[in-house]
């Protein structure tokens, strides 16, 4: 997309219109998604020389491919965007907003993708009005309606429907809560009726299963 200005640069006060169409696919990154411009690309406006500098004044109209961020399908945009800028010649820059320029051409191809990619909206709509996707089976909603029920919860009540916070067994029973002194079973010993462990050795007369295992002295 460049523009001739071999004679306007010659002489100052002259005007010089253009109309360019570029059918080139360009892609534009905005946001983390990727943009097409659908050819043509049409830039058209002048070109004006005054003391040492050229004034470009163009409006751009495209087509561009998106994304809808509601039903996540492609539609296409119209862009129109209009744009001033001033040009210097290379070692004559005086101003940070003037740009350079070197022979008898001035580019404006990645000034125009630029002013597109200024106009790309943040969250891409193919209708204002779009139902976007159904929350419960994914369905298109543009399209037909699906019959599913969203259950509306309201947004106070939102916490109440989180997962209740689970820990292991072994950690639950980690908690002092649980730190409990429990009386083992005592059971009669069938020689001395005294109370013992089960099956253990009775610890006031020495039995085991009738028979003496091991000699208790007598206090």
């Amino acid at each position: 997309m460049k523009i001739n200005i071999s004679k306007i640069s010659r002489c100052e006060g002259i005007k010089e219109n253009f109309d360019i169409i570029d059918n080139t696919q360009h892609e534009l990154v905005f946001n983390n998604q990727t943009f097409k411009t659908l050819p043509p690309l049409s830039v058209r406006g002048y070109a004006v020389s005054y003391e040492g500098k050229i004034e470009i004044e163009f409006e751009i109209f495209s087509k561009v491919e998106m994304l809808c961020s509601r039903c996540i399908e492609n539609y296409v945009g119209d862009i129109h965007v209009s744009s001033n800028h001033i040009f210097v010649k290379e070692g004559f820059q005086t101003d940070e907003e003037q740009q350079l320029y070197k022979g008898d051409e001035i580019d404006l191809t990645e000034i125009v993708l630029n002013e597109i990619t200024a106009e790309l909206p943040m969250k891409p709509l193919c209708t204002t009005d779009c139902k976007g996707l159904c929350p419960v089976c994914g369905k298109n909603k543009n399209h037909a309606e699906c019959g599913c029920k969203a259950v509306e919860i309201d947004s106070r009540l939102q916490v109440l429907h989180l997962p209740k916070r689970r820990h292991s067994k072994s950690r639950r029973d980690k908690r002092r809560a649980n730190w409990k002194l429990i009386l083992p079973g005592l059971v009669s010993c069938p020689q001395c009726h005294e109370p013992k462990l089960p099956h253990r050795v009775c610890k006031s007369c020495g039995y085991y299963k009738n028979r003496t295992v091991i000699s208790v002295e007598e206090k």
